[in-house]
């Protein structure tokens, strides 16, 4: 029983981690070509540890934001 409770909030977890990556992004005079370099630049450095073909959205989030994003549901979206 203790391990489902353990697979289940794991679960949570990562769900709710993976949300950061749906988000759309803004910057104030960014273009969309400026959004896919800088998205491109930040799943380069944000790596995830214990999973090396998946990233840290908490990283991707903060390389986003220190490069003048913002979350924003009328923003840019990831391609396609």
């Amino acid at each position: 029983m203790r391990f489902l409770k353990t697979l289940a909030v794991f679960a949570v977890i990562s769900a709710a981690g993976c949300t950061h990556l749906r988000f759309t992004w803004s910057k104030p005079g960014g273009t969309y070509d400026q959004y896919l370099s800088d998205r491109f630049e930040c799943f380069k450095q944000s790596p995830s540890r214990s999973e090396p073909d998946k990233i840290n959205p908490l990283l991707f989030k903060a390389c986003m934001t220190a490069r003048g994003w913002r979350q924003d549901p009328n923003g840019y979206g990831p391609p396609g």
